[in-house]
């Protein structure tokens, strides 16, 4: 078998691992059993969770295969996403989550709050441009203060310099 085959197929093995944790390998054949995914009048508790083993672990030889609606049931229902995500990152897909409805108001509160504030600022915005654009065209000027006062005369009573400037 080709190398990036093997190494495709444990990846796949790893991800169906991870999607069945040893803890929850009960739930999925009580859940089996309760959809009738799983007859109970052919399979009890044990060799259900019996079955659950040899269909993780195919190189025992039990050639038990899970079916797609098994995977996508207990996907669903568990949480446990790690095939279908393993499988999306291999056929090159990004997963994410749909947001659920108090998230989905979560967000759509945080967009009108910043709209809000963006709309201000607009507002504020088009005030000084009013403001700029119906200014008086005349020019305020600001004089100098006079530094001192001088005087002009023409009489030279009080010229201390008899030769002029």
């Amino acid at each position: 078998m080709d190398n990036q085959l093997v190494a495709w197929l444990q990846r796949g093995h790893q991800a169906l691992l991870a999607t069945f944790p040893p803890r929850t390998r009960k739930q999925f054949a009580s859940l089996m059993l309760e959809t009738g995914l799983w007859s109970p009048a052919r399979l009890s508790l044990d060799s259900a969770i019996a079955r659950v083993g040899d269909c993780l672990n195919p190189q025992n030889g039990g050639g038990q295969r899970f079916g797609i609606a098994e995977l996508w049931l207990w996907m669903r229902e568990s949480g446990n996403h790690a095939l279908y995500d393993a499988m999306s990152d291999d056929l090159c897909y990004r997963t994410e989550p749909i947001p659920s409805e108090q998230r989905q108001q979560e967000l759509l509160s945080r967009i009108d709050e910043r709209l809000s504030a963006v709309l201000s600022e607009i507002s504020d915005l088009q005030a000084l441009r009013e403001q700029l654009t119906n200014r008086s065209p005349t020019p305020v000027t600001n004089a100098a203060p006079a530094l001192s006062v001088v005087r002009f005369s023409r009489d030279h009573a009080d010229d201390t310099n008899p030769e002029g400037f």
